[in-house]
């Protein structure tokens, strides 16, 4: 019989990607959430509602990545990134056999580190943002539960991911969004990102989703909180100006801020250690990014990309 998957989130980049990975791996696929059947409003369903949408389907496997991202309102982001998460843990927990939670958390919920200083798992969380902020108490929320035996559970707490349909509101999205709109007009492109003086840890998307894969059956029960991403802190403006090579759009890269600008974090440097993903998953980042950044640029041209060396970003 074929083990079913319900992804919350599912049409947004990252859970695209795990909906992707799960059919591959052979899980029959259904999205719940906003113009999916079941339709479900994911900041307002209740916790009966979730459950009604889950029993339908009966499933081996629950993967949460939905989520609100990057706006300064608490209460805009509170809904989804934390409520939910608590309505959802006790949709699962009322599953009737056992049923793996896997939840998407980020990098964020820790906050800023000292330079060198790789975030492990047991790194003391100080997150600056709402969306750190409200993610980490989702994670707690998750743990507890799990390691109360309410539920089978698994936390990944990534780093940003990057890859094929990024959202314009992200950096990469936004910049790639920016040189397909110079490319179409055959213009050159003015790129305001503002600063980029950060090094941060970025993973490809679609080893996200083979996380979320090995998670739904190789971490062992009762709880883990588990690192995703390539364990190496990379300069953001190197990343820019290797998708700008990539595009091979005339470009003007501008200091000041615009709509491609990054979003503030206080993270100056950032790196993740991936040591507990190895040993539990047997999981361990596979695509180089320039390979991550050649996908994006390939899903966002209107034009083919051009020729670019796949040397490794040290």
């Amino acid at each position: 019989m074929t083990a079913r998957a319900v992804v919350l989130g599912g049409t947004g980049f990252v859970g695209r990607h795990v909906c992707d990975a799960l059919a591959r791996a052979g899980y029959r696929v259904t999205v719940v959430g906003r113009g999916r059947a079941p339709a479900l409003d994911l900041s307002t369903a209740s916790t009966a509602q979730l459950h009604a949408a889950l029993a339908a389907v009966r499933p081996a496997l629950v993967v949460n990545a939905a989520g609100a991202v990057w706006r300064p309102d608490p209460g805009e982001v509170e809904p989804v990134n934390t409520g939910l998460v608590a309505r959802l843990v006790d949709a699962v927990e009322r599953l009737p056999g056992r049923t793996r939670l896997v939840q998407l958390g980020t990098v964020h919920e820790v906050g800023p580190v000292p330079p060198g200083t790789p975030i492990r798992e047991s790194t003391p969380p100080h997150p600056v943002s709402p969306y750190g902020r409200t993610k980490l108490a989702a994670t707690r929320l998750v743990l507890a539960a799990a390691a109360a035996g309410r539920v089978d559970a698994v936390v990944l707490r990534t780093v940003n991911a990057i890859g094929a349909g990024m959202p314009a509101a992200s950096l990469f999205g936004g910049v790639a969004a920016e040189l397909a709109q110079a490319a179409r007009a055959g213009a050159t492109a003015v790129l305001r990102t503002g600063r980029l003086a950060a090094e941060c840890d970025f993973v490809d998307v679609r080893d996200v989703a083979a996380a979320v894969c090995a998670a739904a059956t190789r971490a062992p029960a009762g709880g883990a909180l588990v690192n995703i991403g390539r364990g190496e802190a990379v300069p953001v403006d190197r990343l820019v100006r290797d998708l700008v090579a990539i595009s091979g759009v005339p470009t003007e890269l501008s200091d000041r801020d615009g709509p491609g600008a990054a979003n503030a974090t206080g993270v100056r440097w950032q790196a993740v250690d991936v040591t507990v993903a190895r040993r539990l998953l047997g999981w361990r980042p596979r695509r180089p990014l320039l390979d991550s950044l050649h996908t994006l640029w390939a899903a966002a041209s209107p034009v083919p990309a051009a020729p670019a060396s796949r040397r490794e970003p040290a």
